[in-house]
């Protein structure tokens, strides 16, 4: 069958740091959280069936760059993170599990004023639930191969406040 990680909201603070050496390059930590549950939907029944509730976390850190527009107030962005998501069962009789997971966003941040601001983004959130690694050889020489897959692909709309702190 198929395990779904139900819709639901999902709390998120970031953290940018400006990169003095990079024009509209900022440092992104993140930390996002989903209280949700799992389903399971079996086949060939299509009979779906909740499994238990559960938190989803992320943790990461990347780069975000923004674009310059004639307009000051509206700065278009993307950004990639890249670090690990926790997924934790409420019911004792499961352990958390941690994968890595990379994120890819795209937005744009609006500032009405010099420190209040608005940002609108949408995201795609990969846990790399599977990797793998070969090492060849041959009368031609070596090679090595290293490779990762994720099943499942989160996707989030968020809207937020913006506070600028500092210069």
């Amino acid at each position: 069958g198929d395990l779904d990680i139900i819709d639901s909201e999902v709390y998120v603070v970031t953290l940018d740091i400006d990169l003095p050496m990079k024009p509209g390059g900022q440092i992104e930590l993140l930390y996002s959280r989903q209280d949700t549950r799992l389903e399971l939907k079996n086949y060939p029944s299509g009979e779906k069936e909740d499994l238990f509730d559960m938190v989803v976390e992320y943790y990461q850190i990347g780069g975000l760059q923004t674009a310059s527009l004639p307009n000051p107030m509206i700065k278009p962005f993307g950004v990639f993170t890249l670090g690990a998501i926790r997924f934790l069962p409420k019911d004792s009789a499961y352990e958390d599990e941690w994968k890595f997971a990379i994120t890819l966003g795209f937005g744009v941040k609006i500032f009405p004023s010099d420190r209040i601001g608005i940002r609108l983004q949408g995201n795609l959130l990969m846990p790399i639930m599977t990797t793998g690694g070969g090492l060849w050889c041959g009368g031609g020489g070596c090679a090595v191969g290293i490779s990762s897959a994720t099943a499942i692909i989160q996707g989030n709309v968020m809207a937020g406040l913006i506070i600028k702190l500092g210069r």
